[in-house]
């Protein structure tokens, strides 16, 4: 019993020592070696994705928020030039 607890410490040693459990170095899969790059790389699609439409989505309202202050600018420039041109305004108007 002593000697099979000896000879699976040495056996455990010895494949610690090689880092590696397999006994023939044929028995690894050389040619599926994936590295850490591709493996981080693997799903960023879908990541790729959300961030395109997001920032779409971000775009989208900017330009609504600048049509709509340019929109009120020029209204509120009209109806400057209009006082300082000393013209009657509608209170309809200066309402809208």
């Amino acid at each position: 019993m002593a000697f099979a607890t000896f000879a699976a410490c040495i056996l455990s040693f010895w494949f610690l020592a090689r880092g590696c459990i397999q006994l023939t170095p044929d028995a690894h899969l050389i040619d599926t070696v994936i590295t850490n790059e591709e493996r981080a790389m693997a799903g960023i699609g879908p990541y790729l994705v959300g961030v395109a439409f997001w920032i779409f989505i971000g775009a989208v309202a900017v330009a609504g928020i600048v049509t709509d202050y340019k929109r009120r600018r020029g209204s509120v420039d009209v109806i400057r030039m209009a006082i300082e041109k000393g013209q009657q305004l509608d209170p309809a108007l200066i309402e809208s």
